[in-house]
């Protein structure tokens, strides 16, 4: 497939598909942002273990449970579903 084929198709199903088995080639920890909350990350283990949290000095940290950051994210959807 050419580069300009990948782009024309960049946001289809087709392209999202691509994108999909792409992410399940990388190694675990997978991160991704959580909507409505800047600044706080989603981490997903190899297990499916998930924690919600941010990077500080280099570092993931986990947020304490029942924070109020904890308290305000929304449900995020599983991967499976990008």
């Amino acid at each position: 497939m050419s580069l300009f084929d990948c782009l024309i198709s960049v946001d289809s199903p087709e392209g999202r598909a691509r994108l999909k088995a792409y992410f399940a080639t990388l190694p675990f920890p997978h991160f991704r942002g959580v909507p409505g909350s800047p600044g706080l990350l989603e981490r997903i283990e190899a297990d499916g273990i998930r924690s919600i949290g941010r990077f500080v000095d280099r570092q993931f940290r986990p947020e304490p449970a029942g924070s109020e950051a904890d308290r305000s994210i929304p449900p995020v959807a599983p991967l499976e579903s990008l």
